[in-house]
């Protein structure tokens, strides 16, 4: 079986932090806590909006900031690979919210 390069928290700011960042209303993450604050209060607005997908946004964001406080690298990866399957709908949730403000 192939190895996979490991997941970063930075990588999963990287790519959905500009989305998360329209609908916080700020300027993207450059920090993983910047980045779950973000997360929380786009969590708030789309819930707010009743988009179904809001809760990911929470849960996620507890998932990387249990990633940050791991010590073992198999628990930080798998945590990192759960809120990254959390977060693959952002695009389309960030789309969403968009045509609806």
């Amino acid at each position: 079986m192939p190895q996979t390069a490991p997941l970063t928290t930075l990588a999963l700011v990287a790519r959905y932090g500009v989305g998360i960042a329209f609908v916080a209303e700020e300027k993207p993450a450059t920090t993983v806590p910047d980045f779950t604050t973000q997360l929380r209060t786009a969590y708030e607005r789309m819930s707010n909006a009743g988009l179904s997908l809001a809760d990911d946004l929470d849960l996620a964001a507890d998932r990387l900031d249990d990633a940050e406080q791991a010590t073992d690298p198999t628990e930080e990866q798998a945590l990192l690979r759960k809120a990254a399957d959390l977060m693959r709908d952002i695009p389309d949730a960030v789309d969403e919210y968009r045509s609806m403000v």
